[in-house]
This record gives structure tokens, sequence and C-alpha cells, in this order.
């Protein structure tokens, strides 16, 4: 899944969650860090760490969900400098 990455605006993706597709509204932020803002996926929803994971490697983008940061295997911030 490709989308453009706008920093403020919002994208609405489906999620599979405990045998259920949901579809969960993600704001796009410009999270900051020590070397500089990167791109990051955050909602309010709670959502389990396993499902994080998936839905993290299915993008390719790094999401954040009730407080729990996930990256793709492999990445840090770094990799996602803006």
């Amino acid at each position: 899944m490709q989308f453009k990455f706008e920093a403020g605006k919002s994208v609405q993706l489906r999620i599979k969650r405990a045998g259920i597709f949901q579809r969960i509204v993600f704001n796009m932020v410009a999270q900051p860090s020590p070397a500089g803002s990167y791109k990051l996926l955050v909602t309010d929803r709670q959502i389990g760490i396993n499902d994080l994971s998936q839905l993290c490697e299915e993008i390719g983008l790094p999401v954040k969900a009730a407080g729990i940061s996930v990256f793709p295997k492999g990445k840090s911030s770094k990799d996602f400098l803006m």
C-alpha cells in the first residue's frame, strides 16, 4: 500500500483485528527527534502490538497507537527523516 505522506493530513487504513476488518483513521505527524523530524502515523485508538507490527510492515512507515510506537523490521527513526 502506497500513499503520499503529508504532515497534518489523515489517512484511513483497513486493519484486521481479532479476525474482523476495521477502518481506522491515522493522522500523519512529523515527530521531532534529536536527529530531526521523522514521518509517523498516529491514532488514539487502542491497537495491540501484534496488529501494529503487521500494519507497520504492510505500509512501510512507523505507527503509533496509545503510546506504543512500532517501526518496520530493521529500521529506526533515522530511516524516516523528512
